[in-house]
């Protein structure tokens, strides 16, 4: 079984546990957000998770998110009505994925 296929069973593993959980229970607010990971992360295996957006803009809209600074956020003027922190999050967490492989790839270049 490939890994893709490995990460589709559990996206559909935790969807079959999700429907188990009373609608607003904490239970299924954490099935959404591990069946959101899974899915991101088997994105990651299927292309390759290539990201190649610009780490500083993630960066700095990442700080001005954690000061509430939504007036300077470049998300913000992207995508309004909260879901620019989502997208902000998928970026980054994209984008320390990728750094993490490209770390690992030059690990292996110098040994």
């Amino acid at each position: 079984m490939s890994r893709y296929t490995s990460l589709c069973a559990a996206i559909r593993i935790v969807e079959g546990i999700r429907e188990i959980f009373q609608i607003g229970t904490v239970q299924e607010q954490k099935s959404d957000e591990i069946r959101r990971d899974l899915m991101d992360i088997a994105k990651d295996v299927r292309y390759g998770g290539v990201w190649s957006g610009d780490y500083e803009i993630v960066a700095k809209c990442l700080e001005e998110c954690a000061e509430q600074n939504c007036f300077v956020c470049g998300y913000k003027k992207l995508l309004p009505n909260g879901s620019c922190t989502e997208a902000l999050k998928k970026d980054a967490a994209a984008a320390i994925r990728h750094l993490g492989r490209e770390s690992a790839k030059r690990e292996e270049a110098t040994e």
